[in-house]
């Protein structure tokens, strides 16, 4: 690992609960392995995710790490782990989830025994804020409203509040087949269905995964370049302008664990589509895109590209197909279904107050154009 920055390690006791403020990833390995492991976790809180990001990404915007355990007083045993990060952003030094833009999902890790409830919870935050280092703003952002099966205790906090941004994702069903019949409307199934035959006349179509580590990153390259001038078109972030962002995804596909994978569409040998994403507990998450333009722009290749990711999933035995984050009309196309996401902010200075305050307006104001809230779940469903 790197040399992090040395912020001061602390520790609190509350009720059964011992809390400790770890600044190093090294000192609650063992911790972090076992929560991953045997409890709840997004993959964007693995260590496979956030070892290279804590490494590369946290690095370069000079963020430091501010892990926080939370262990059962008398067993020892690990019960929560937020993976946070504290950063200076212009006049105000902020702690939000190791994220900066990478990560989709914002949670912490939990046993499966972790079940506090809503003011079990408030009680613990309140001891967990005070243990933190010196900040103004505590953030958090992105935030599901359960992790696995079971329900994330911070959706349940007073400041947090549904998201106008959601997350996007498809129950894949056994066979391909059942995917077109059940899950695609007959009017999108027909609209798929034309695509194909359309691009088909410009060649013989073929999906492929990079066959290797070299492979890998020089897809991830090409898909850098395919998007380039679309977002700078669009005024967009694009976050592979970043060296930093793009040597970390390079990490990733060099890694051996594999959590990382492009996939390219060739049409009559040419590349005109590139796909990077996940693959973790039964789900491919699907990151980042790429498709050429010129000729191609207007043949669909972006939702032909999908098609056969989907079915690729559903090949490999996967459970879950998700489009991760962003309203895209094009998500519920495929039958994706959305998911509630939540965030929020404490000031922790008076100099946030007026962040906060205008923070909690707005969001006040685009909840009332939100669909109806997703049905939490019920107890029964969280084992």
């Amino acid at each position: 690992m790197a040399r992090f920055a040395t912020l001061r390690e602390t520790s609190a006791r509350h009720a059964a609960q011992q809390i400790r403020v770890a600044a190093n990833p090294a000192d609650i390995a063992d911790e972090w392995r076992l929560l991953e492991e045997t409890g709840h976790a997004t993959v964007f809180q693995t260590r496979a995710w956030l070892e290279p990001w804590f490494e590369i990404v946290a690095h370069n915007a000079r963020a430091d790490p501010v892990l926080v355990l939370v262990s059962d007083r008398a067993s020892g045993a690990p019960q929560m782990l937020l993976p946070l990060c504290r950063r200076r952003e212009r006049a105000l030094a902020s702690i939000e989830f190791a994220d900066l833009g990478a990560s989709d999902y914002n949670a912490p890790l939990i046993a499966t025994d972790f079940r506090p409830s809503q003011t079990e919870f408030s009680s613990l935050w309140a001891v967990i804020r005070s243990v933190l280092p010196a900040a103004d703003i505590l953030r958090i952002d992105k935030s599901p409203a359960t992790i696995g099966n079971a329900p994330n205790p911070l959706a349940s906090l007073s400041f947090m509040r549904r998201l106008s941004l959601g997350a996007w994702n498809v129950t894949l069903p056994a066979s391909h087949d059942a995917y077109v019949r059940e899950i695609l409307s007959a009017r999108h199934r027909k609209e798929l269905a034309r695509k194909h035959r359309r691009l088909e006349a410009s060649g013989a179509l073929r999906f492929v995964r990079a066959s290797g580590p070299n492979e890998a990153v020089i897809m991830l390259r090409a898909l850098a370049d395919m998007r380039r001038k679309r977002y700078i078109a669009l005024g967009r972030r694009d976050i592979l302008a970043d060296d930093a962002f793009c040597a970390f995804y390079e990490n990733l596909l060099a890694r051996a664990d594999m959590l990382a994978e492009t996939w390219a569409l060739d049409v009559g040998g040419v590349r005109v589509a590139i796909l990077f994403g996940l693959r973790h507990a039964g789900a491919f998450h699907f990151l980042l895109s790429g498709f050429s333009d010129g000729e191609w722009a207007s043949k669909s290749v972006g939702s032909v590209a999908a098609d056969f990711m989907i079915a690729q999933a559903i090949e490999d035995s996967l459970q879950v197909f998700d489009f991760t984050i962003g309203n895209a009309p094009y998500k519920r196309h495929f039958g994706a279904v959305r998911r509630d996401l939540f965030g929020g902010a404490q000031a922790l200075s008076y100099r946030a107050l007026p962040q906060v305050a205008e923070r909690r307006i707005k969001g006040s104001l685009r909840a009332l154009l939100l669909p109806p809230a997703a049905a939490r779940p019920m107890p029964g469903q969280w084992r």
